[in-house]
Order: structure tokens, then sequence, then C-alpha cells
């Protein structure tokens, strides 16, 4: 088994702790620790997330417990509705070719950056994001007028203060090729749990994007610990990925999605 992916799998997707080591931020939830272990269903599921570890509690009750009432919470996934969507409010460096290596990290499917890989970025309010690693959920975590996606991609970025931008993307399941980049993302074999594939994947991750208008919003992290204040952008398009890659993806996973939280 390589183990290499728990650092940059497990961690990363489980994006963070400011202040602590800025790698423990790197993983948009999804594992970060072995010992407290979360699932998607029965009592290590979403609705428990909150009491198996006092530093979750944010997945039940937002940043502050005082939002309850005040209506001010900030937990993802949301709903979108159409109007919501604008132009993007970002400068996205992705045009370049990035190297990544996938891995099967429990959580997810995850494809990490490679350290000595051409640095992609995003730059939200004069505040620069490096890309550190993308992955998927399925089905969509986010809604259209509550309505799901075959699957949803994550591209992680993290600022040097430890704070996160997340661009994701509505997938469809299509019976054509679908968006080719994405296509070459899963064009190698998806290792098991626990391991990762040591073929080093080159992609432009700008080519795997829908383009157009975004949601756009302060949400957290969609998995323990939740953590708030997640600089959210959302394309409203969708891309298409062949259904035989979907299905390759949900045999692994097909159920690994937070609920929408009604916390927003």
């Amino acid at each position: 088994m390589n183990k290499r992916f728990l650092y940059a799998g497990m961690l990363i997707a489980s994006v963070w702790f400011v202040g602590c080591n800025n790698e423990s931020v790197v993983h948009e939830a999804e594992h970060e620790e072995h010992e407290v272990h979360f699932s998607y269903d029965g009592e290590t599921g979403p609705d428990y997330w909150g009491s198996i570890k006092e530093e979750w509690r944010t997945c039940d009750h937002g940043l502050d417990f005082t939002q309850v009432v005040e209506g001010e919470l900030h937990q993802s996934p949301i709903d979108f509705e159409h109007a919501m969507a604008a132009a993007p409010a970002y400068t996205l460096d992705y045009d370049k070719e990035v190297q990544f290596k996938m891995a099967n990290n429990g959580h997810t499917i995850i494809f990490n950056v490679e350290e000595n890989s051409s640095r992609a970025h995003v730059t939200i309010g004069g505040k620069v994001y490096e890309l550190k690693q993308f992955h998927f959920h399925s089905a969509s975590e986010h809604t259209q007028h509550e309505v799901h996606a075959a699957m949803e991609g994550h591209f992680v970025n993290v600022a040097e203060d430890g704070s996160i931008a997340v661009i994701g993307m509505f997938i469809d399941n299509v019976a054509g090729s679908g968006n080719e980049a994405l296509g070459d993302a899963f064009g190698v074999e998806i290792p098991e749990e626990g391991e990762e594939n040591p073929t080093v994947i080159t992609l432009n991750p700008s080519e795997m994007l829908p383009g157009g208008n975004v949601y756009s919003y302060s949400g957290s992290l969609t998995t323990p610990p939740c953590t708030e204040e997640v600089a959210w952008n959302v394309y409203e398009a969708h891309i298409g990925l062949h259904e035989d890659k979907v299905k390759a993806f949900q045999e692994h996973y097909d159920h690994n999605f937070r609920p929408l939280t009604g916390l927003y």
C-alpha cells in the first residue's frame, strides 16, 4: 500500500485548520484523522458529525452558536437559484500543465498536485489561493432548484494564511465522450481504498471547467470539521463525463455527498 496520499489526501481533502499546519488546511473535507471516523450513513453520517468529536460541532451549529437564532449560519452545501449566478469575481490562473496523482482516501477519489509540479492558482480580492487538489462527490452536493447532478467536482485552493477557496462544477452522466480533460483524469485505474495510483497525470485544470457564470458565496467545508469562511464559486453550467467513467467512480463512491444543510 502506498501511504503517500494519506498526507496529501486525508489532510488535504479535510482542508484545514488555519494557524496549525498549513498542510492540514488542504483537504476540502474529507478526512482529517484516522482515529475518528465519519461516513455518509448511519451513526457516523452527516446527522451525527457534530457529536462525533468536539472540534466538529460546527457541523451541527455553524461557526457561532448564537447565529442559530440570527439566521447567519454559513454551512455548505446549499441549493442555488439561477438568479444567483453572475460573472466570476476572481482571476483564474489554471491554464497550464499541472501534474497530479490519483488516490482513494476512503471518502472520495482525489487528485493531488505533485510537489514538483507547476502551480495553478485563483486570485480573489487580491489574495492568491494555490490549487492543491481536486476531488469528487456523487451525487452532487450543491443543487439547482433542489435537483442533484450525477457528480460534483471540487478544486481546492489554499492561501498562505490557510484560508480556502473552492471552485466547483456540476457533472452530468452522458453517453457521449463528455469533457475530454476530465475524461483523461479518469483514464487511469482507480486504486482501492487507502492506495494511490503511481501514474503521474498531466492535466490542464482550466480545460475541466465549463466557463460562464458562477454561484458565489461564503460557506463551509462539506465534511468534518465543517470549517466556515470557505470562498465558494460553483459554475452554473454543467460539464459531461462519459457514463462508463461515472459508473467507475460510483462503484467506489455512489453516496459520498453531504445533504443540503439548511444552515445558511
